[in-house]
């Protein structure tokens, strides 16, 4: 062989060995190596970039990246199982177990096997950072004093020491000055900023959260700000930035759609929405914008005006008024009022032609009042919603119900959903460019970014929802103690379950469909309860199909207990079509491009959210009678 060939099948295969799995040096076990730490799982949504190295610890953690998300040239991912979904790109990674989807690129190389986790067992390079015994001084962390609320559009400055709750309203921001804070919880509610200035250590004992369309911003080195927090809740929202350092060890880091944050994190769970940017260029430009929406609601009532006058000899003016109210109760009934009142004066006046004397005669004056109700039902509005034996209470009229204290996120254009959404106490979240053909209404505690292109028919409207959220947590509990009517392990491929009449009980562990079909048949007036203790996910072609009458509205998915243990609840891909209400007071739920008959109502724990997005379509109860944007 010449070296001419030599040369030829170098470059032929050089892509190739480029990619082969290589044995040498191993991760990094350096904490500060990573941009990124976390103790169980990252999941990354679409269109992220990723411009850090990102490492898992556990033994069988993982890393998810999804699908047109890019990790820079030079960038590490580590993890014992990394998957990597279709055209997306990434440069080294460090794995046992890798995925790799259509049209994924690799543009470094892959290293396997590793010896997870990133910390072995003693003696370690440097401590472990998940070791409690291995946590910051400021652990565990205390607080209490004054809380501060600041109002919308309000600036206010903190000095160095131990508070309650504070909070930033809209518009507002806080300057915390350099030195060392202890805080219950720090909240941005939205188009809000913190400046911190360094050196600072901010010492969270429960929820740090920056709210949608807000920065959290340090002032001199971000490496001097550093912020702790103990509890389980830490949130960058939607289109928000933050820069310096975060410690949340017990906490599920969620980063909302096109965020950005930059600097170094350590957190239990990472999970974000699409479209983030994490560590990139740590110069950012911070846009605050209000958004105001002002709805006048107009009553008229038309009084039609009729005035005749006939002339002779005399004059005659009559002016008939009529009142017509109609109030209208949805769904189907309408009561009209009729008031008429009738008035009529006759003026006669005779002038003889031979006399200079004037005679005035003034008739009578009639007034007739007629008043009728007449009560009617509007055609075409047949009654619709879960059976009544699901026991739903105030959440029964909700197409989607995001419980209190989760996240709801709907986007793009063509996702539709038919039916009233709520957005529960105290939740965050963005919803934008989708339709709700029916209203939208918001607890008064929430906080959710909702997007002028987002289309609602029937309006927005405020209201209290802790009484649907209550009632769907013991519906929950309700649904869960029944006792079985059939009962399976783990349903992995296509099955039929059939009615033995009347109320089914179904329990099952885990539902996990890819292509594969669930059929339940019974009759219109049959119910089928399913309750779930681990994970829920219908895929690719997956189809829940309603066989013999049976109705999506008599069907109830009760996913029980929180995540971890279980997984968050997917209905994904184009070609699934789904069947029931799905019910999961602790679990994330994301209906993605799939079709669902049914409801969610869902995402009541710190961090769990409801997703409904990438064209997906929801159909629960059309609004009756029909509304127009």
């Amino acid at each position: 062989m010449n070296h001419r060939t030599v040369l030829y099948l170098t470059c032929l295969l050089w892509p190739a060995l480029n990619f082969i799995p290589q044995l040498a040096l191993g991760q990094s076990r350096d904490p500060e190596h990573y941009q990124l730490l976390v103790r169980d799982k990252v999941q990354i949504k679409g269109g992220a970039h990723v411009a850090g190295n990102v490492g898992v610890n556990s033994p069988e953690g993982s890393v998810k990246l999804s699908h047109d998300s890019v990790v820079a040239d030079g960038r590490e991912l580590v993890a014992d199982d990394v998957r990597i979904q279709p055209n997306a790109r990434v440069f080294d990674v460090f794995t046992n177990l890798l995925h790799l989807g259509t049209g994924t690129i690799v543009g470094g190389t892959v290293t396997q096997p590793i010896s997870p986790p990133i910390y072995d067992p003693e003696p370690l390079i440097v401590p472990d950072p998940f070791d409690p015994a291995n946590f910051p001084p400021a652990f565990p962390i205390t607080c209490g004093g004054p809380d501060r609320v600041g109002g919308p559009g309000e600036s206010f400055v903190l000095t160095p020491g131990s508070y309650g709750i504070v909070s930033v309203g809209p518009n507002g921001k806080v300057t915390l000055q350099a030195g060392i804070y202890q805080f219950c919880s720090l909240v941005v509610v939205k188009y809000g900023d913190i400046f911190a200035e360094a050196p600072a250590t901010i010492n969270v004992r429960d929820v740090f959260r920056v709210g949608s369309n807000s920065g959290f911003v340090p002032m001199g080195n971000p490496d001097e700000v550093q912020v702790n927090v103990q509890g389980t809740q830490a949130r960058i929202s939607s289109y928000s930035t933050f820069g310096g350092r975060l410690f949340a060890p017990n906490a599920k880091l969620q980063v909302a759609g096109f965020a950005f944050v930059s600097g170094h994190m350590v957190a239990r769970r990472l999970v974000t929405d699409g479209g983030t940017n994490l560590f990139g260029s740590t110069t950012t430009t911070i846009t605050s914008t209000s958004t105001t929406t002002s709805t006048t609601t107009t009553t008229t009532i038309q009084t039609p005006t009729t005035t005749s006058t006939t002339s002779t000899t005399a004059s005659t003016a009559m002016t008939t008024t009529t009142t017509s109210t109609t109030t209208t109760t949805a769904p189907a009934t309408s009561t009209t009022t009729t008031s008429t009142t009738t008035t009529t004066t006759s003026t006669t006046t005779t002038q003889p032609p031979t006399t200079t004397s004037t005679t005035t005669t003034t008739t009578t004056t009639t007034t007739t009042t007629t008043t009728s109700t007449t009560t009617t039902t509007l055609a075409g509005c047949p009654a619709c919603g879960p059976s009544a034996g699901f026991m739903l209470g105030r959440a029964a009229g909700f197409a989607v119900l995001g419980l209190a204290n989760g996240d709801v996120t709907f986007g793009s254009p063509d996702t539709k959903v038919t039916g009233n959404v709520g957005v529960g106490p105290h939740d965050t979240g963005d919803l934008r460019k989708a339709t709700i053909d029916g209203e939208l209404i918001l607890d008064p505690t929430e906080t959710a970014t909702v997007a002028p292109d987002l289309v609602v028919t029937c309006g927005i409207i405020t209201q209290d929802l802790s009484g649907a959220d209550a009632d769907a947590r013991a519906a929950s509990t309700f649904l869960a103690a029944k006792a079985p009517t059939q009962s399976f392990t783990d349903i992995t491929t296509s099955t039929t379950i059939t009615s033995t009449g009347g109320e089914n009980v179904i329990s099952v562990h885990t539902i996990d469909l890819q292509n594969q079909n669930l059929t339940l048949v019974g009759s219109s007036s049959d119910t089928f309860i399913l309750n779930l203790t681990g994970d829920f996910s219908c895929r690719g072609t997956c189809q829940i199909i309603l066989s013999g009458g049976l109705t999506y509205l008599n069907v109830i998915f009760n996913i029980v207990g929180p995540e971890p243990p279980g997984g968050t609840v997917f209905i994904k891909d184009p070609g699934v079509i789904a069947n029931g209400i799905f019910l999961a007071p602790e679990r994330s739920v994301t209906l993605d491009k799939a079709s669902l008959n049914g409801a969610i109502i869902g995402g009541g724990i710190a961090m769990d959210s409801v997703t409904v997005h990438s064209g997906a379509q929801l159909l629960f109860c059309p609004p009756c009678p029909a509304c127009s944007p």
